[in-house]
């Protein structure tokens, strides 16, 4: 749930790296941590 608020006030960079992965923003964030890694 933290992630889902993060990523709405995410900088230009980080809307980057979703953009490479439309499907981690409508995950929830699900796609997004392991991606972090």
């Amino acid at each position: 749930m933290l992630l889902v608020p993060r990523i709405q006030a995410a900088p230009a960079p980080t809307m980057k790296k979703l953009a490479g992965r439309p499907a981690a923003a409508p995950t929830g964030g699900r796609v997004t941590r392991p991606e972090r890694r």
